[in-house]
């Protein structure tokens, strides 16, 4: 088409202008070298199809000798800087170092200038003088080809000039020209990663494709793997990045046993089967590996994941003279071989593997670790274990998936708290990260509209345990926990045990519905050594981090897949022995037991982290009673954890301690004691924030939390209204006052049956609580008492002191505790309990020794795990 051809173009419509130049281009680019595009357009004075088309695809011209718009992407003499930039080693750090670089520019305000190079074998086999690293290759001569043989220039350009600065590349001969003056190896791409913007980064990396000759190729390989395998979609398949060579091998031991190997010596083929949910199954695998997958590792693969494996080589999906074609002529006695053309089959794999849904990769490799920040963590897990250290440490952007339960039987509040967290995530998060919801019923039309229309994934689940809960409660002693008083609400609890089930993912954070996520989070903010099983943070007591709480939990999906058929006979057989769990009520109870003795055989349960269980930050898990101002700074979670947001508006509202539900009370002195409410008012503008974006739901909360006296109805959505508007300290009480309630003196102090023990043993402690000038007797006994050696033990050496004769008789030998005794004669004779446990405890379960851990003790009589009705 000559030049009179193209200015008709500006007579037609302008998709039509856009399919004919993207069919132009493909036809031309393979007869042109270096991506050096020449696009003339007509200058139109007239009319702006023309320019609206440049402006469309972004691209940057000058006019040349005859007056024509040239299309261009070569820096000019005069943009080369002094100091060009150095990329080095493998496609995926080549590309890394890119977006790093590049992203710095980008913040600095100047132009960026590309290096027009690409290392086509970027092995690092030599060390360096210590003996330990191994040197970077940079770019040279015999090395490299343009960069723009690999990706779109004019895609890339664009993204640089969305974000505010002109961009172009340093033409091939000048970056080797400078390689070779500056004879260095140094390479600090991990370092410009680092310092760059993260979100600028992760658009850099994905405005990186694959130029058109490379597209062809990765076509090629996705119409032969369809034509391979039946049934074909890409939602059906897997990439999996398989880190198993020499060179891997001789890296993993200058990483000093670094996590680079399978995870616990399972086979691969196994860990592949544990990261695939059963009823999302996948039918293929794109294989990328060191090496030809083995017949015996197809096999496997087959027998063990039910895959079928097709590796680019083994099966023909691409042959090397098909793939030379990037690289341009390649000579007889210069075969295209991986040996030597490395990355360039790297290229391939990587932009095949980006077609693919789903992705299982190595954590330590770079181009597992971009697969996974290109997806931000929706389809990704790596078959090694803890975290990727690339993105914990330099390039923060793979977000954790949300997962919700929710059942149709369970009670009316638990739909509107869910639909309140719900809002949470995507007012914090945006639509950057997924929500799960794994759902039970098909009735709530309405709800499940309400859904789909905020992007949450539903999960529709029918529960083949249903049998085991309703055994479990028709034999749970009620008094422990008020979840076996509702069967809904109950199955809600346990339905997160078929997490493994559904979700495609490492990790997943699952949330209780009264939970509100206030700050950001990602991958990184969990560590390098991540947990290997389930992370729970505390419970009740502030002051003590051990793993227990599960309203917010961190779960190792493959973990829990592997472990799935053991956990549910391990709960079947508490049921057909009715057993009780522990460490804790219901489902809380069965993961501590579970885990904490996952390997460990005979292992005495305790509340300390282990091996599968560790401690969740405190930030994560946000109790609305906690005092650290630290804590409720570096928030992200806020969990109601035992009160409701409602029952902390009946506090405020003037409801009397009897109104409240018996576990209720060990938390309302805690919540409403002393002057200072700024902890629990920044919960509640939490709260409000999310609560009051849905109209409809801040009615059903207020409706539902209370039915009887429409002022308090009214007072509870004017109160969420105001509050929501407060974006500093403010005094939620003072608000509640003027609408003229206050706090009931009942709620205000909470003696426990163990604090009654202590004071009476200890009168001067009394005397200086009811002063005020002490908290509680347990705050006396951390400051003065332990130092004294007294004792908080009120279960049992309390009990001791206040009955010398049954002292006497337990030194004795006649009867064997302080406990034994009161079971069985003193609560008959009217003898204070040690602690109210004792109701509801059988013999068999209190330890009696002189040496309880004070731990333990605390968690008893301040409402911990083992506190009636506060788990969940």
């Amino acid at each position: 088409m000559n030049l009179k051809g193209l200015s008709r173009l500006s007579t037609l419509p302008k998709s039509k202008i856009l399919r004919i130049v993207s069919v132009l281009t493909l036809l031309a680019f393979p007869l042109l070298q270096n991506f050096r595009i020449l696009v003339y357009l007509h200058r139109q004075q007239d009319d702006g199809n023309t320019k609206d088309l440049r402006h469309h695809l972004g691209l940057r011209t000058h006019n040349d000798e005859v007056g024509n718009e040239v299309v261009d992407h070569q820096c000019g003499k005069d943009d080369i800087p002094t100091n060009i930039y150095t990329v080095c080693n493998g496609l995926s750090n080549q590309l890394a170092g890119h977006a790093g670089y590049i992203a710095n520019l980008i913040k600095s305000g100047r132009k960026v200038a590309i290096p027009d190079a690409f290392i086509f074998n970027g092995v690092q086999n030599e060390k360096n003088k210590d003996g330990q690293t191994l040197k970077n290759v940079v770019a040279s001569k015999e090395n490299s080809i343009p960069l723009t043989s690999i990706i779109d220039a004019e895609t890339l350009l664009k993204m640089i000039r969305h974000h505010g600065v002109d961009a172009c590349f340093i033409p091939h001969d000048v970056v080797i020209l400078n390689e070779q003056k500056r004879m260095a190896t140094t390479c600090s791409w991990l370092d410009q990663l680092r310092r760059s913007d993260d979100e600028i980064e992760l658009h850099l990396l994905s405005a990186m494709k694959p130029s058109i000759s490379l597209s062809g190729i990765v076509e090629l390989v996705i119409s032969n793997i369809q034509d391979k395998s039946s049934d074909f979609s890409l939602s059906e398949g897997v990439c999996l990045h398989h880190r198993d060579g020499p060179d891997w091998h001789k890296h993993c031991t200058l990483w000093n046993g670094n996590n680079c190997m399978n995870a616990e010596n399972i086979a691969v083929e196994d860990l592949v089967k544990y990261r695939m949910p059963a009823l999302y199954p996948k039918k293929w695998m794109y294989y990328v590996g060191d090496a030809i997958p083995s017949t015996m590792l197809v096999e496997a693969m087959k027998k063990q994941a039910n895959l079928e494996l097709l590796h680019r080589d083994k099966d023909g999906l691409a042959s090397n003279d098909q793939i030379s074609k990037i690289v341009g002529n390649v000579s007889d006695n210069d075969k295209m071989s991986v040996e030597k053309y490395r990355d360039i089959f790297a290229a391939v794999d990587f932009f095949v593997c980006n077609r693919v849904t789903s992705f299982i990769g190595n954590s330590v490799s770079t181009f597992s670790a971009l697969q996974t920040a290109l997806r931000r963590g929706r389809n990704s897990s790596w078959y090694n274990s803890k975290s990727i250290p690339l993105l914990s440490d330099f390039l923060h952007v793979s977000v954790i998936p949300i997962v919700y339960t929710y059942t149709e039987e369970s009670q009316a509040m638990g739909k509107v708290l869910l639909k309140a967290s719900i809002i949470s995530v995507r007012q914090t998060f945006g639509i950057d990260i997924d929500i799960n919801v794994i759902y039970y019923g098909k009735e709530d039309s309405i709800f499940l509209n309400w859904l789909d229309e905020r992007n949450v994934i539903i999960h529709k689940h029918e529960p083949q345990w249903l049998w085991m809960m309703e055994e479990m409660v028709s034999y749970a002693n009620k008094n422990k926990s008020h979840l076996y008083s509702n069967l809904g609400n109950y199955i809600g609890t346990w339905q997160r045990i078929d997490i493994p089930l559904f979700i495609n993912a490492e990790y997943v954070l699952f949330l209780d519905s009264d939970t509100i996520v206030r700050n950001k989070f990602d991958l990184s903010t969990f560590g390098n050594d991540i947990t290997p099983g389930i992370a729970l943070s505390k419970e009740g007591q502030e002051d003590m981090e051990v793993p227990v709480n599960a309203g917010v939990a961190l779960l190792n999906v493959p973990k829990l897949r592997e472990t799935y058929s053991d956990f549910l006979e391990f709960i079947q057989d508490h049921v057909e022995n009715k057993r009780d769990f522990v460490l804790g009520p219901s489902d809380q109870g069965a993961y501590l037991d579970f885990y904490h003795g996952y390997k460990n055989p005979g292992v005495r349960l305790g509340y300390a982290a282990s091996t599968y269980v560790r401690y969740l930050d405190a930030s994560f898990n946000v109790k609305p009673y906690y005092k650290n101002e630290e804590t409720f700074t570096k928030r992200k979670i806020v969990h109601f954890h035992g009160l409701k947001p409602h029952d902390i508006l009946k506090g405020f509202m003037g409801y009397k301690r009897d109104e409240f539900a018996i576990a209720l009370h060990p938390l309302l002195s805690s919540i409403f004691g002393g002057n200072d409410h700024h902890s629990l008012c920044l919960t509640l503008n939490d709260f409000s924030v999310s609560v009051v974006e849905d109209e409809d739901n801040l009615d059903q909360f207020c409706n539902i939390g209370f039915p009887s006296v429409k002022k308090e109805e009214m007072a509870c959505k004017s109160f969420l209204q105001h509050l929501s508007k407060k974006e500093f300290l403010y005094d939620c009480e003072d608000m509640m006052i003027n609408f003229g309630y206050s706090i009931d003196s009942s709620l205000i102090r909470d003696v426990t049956e163990c604090e009654k023990v202590y004071l009476k043993l200890h009168p001067d402690v009394g005397t200086a609580v009811k002063d005020g000038r002490i908290q509680s007797d347990f705050q006396h006994w951390m400051d003065h008492s332990k130092k004294e050696g007294m004792t908080p033990d009120c279960c049992e050496k309390g009990y001791l002191k206040l009955n010398p004769d049954v002292r006497k008789a337990v030194r004795m030998g006649k009867i064997q505790s302080g406990f034994r005794h009161w079971k069985k004669k003193g609560k008959k004779e009217g003898r204070m309990p040690g602690c109210k446990e004792w109701y509801t405890t059988d013999d068999s379960g209190i330890d009696t020794s002189e040496t309880l851990k004070l731990e333990k003790l605390w968690m008893l009589a301040r409402g911990g795990p083992m506190m009636n009705g506060l788990a969940n």
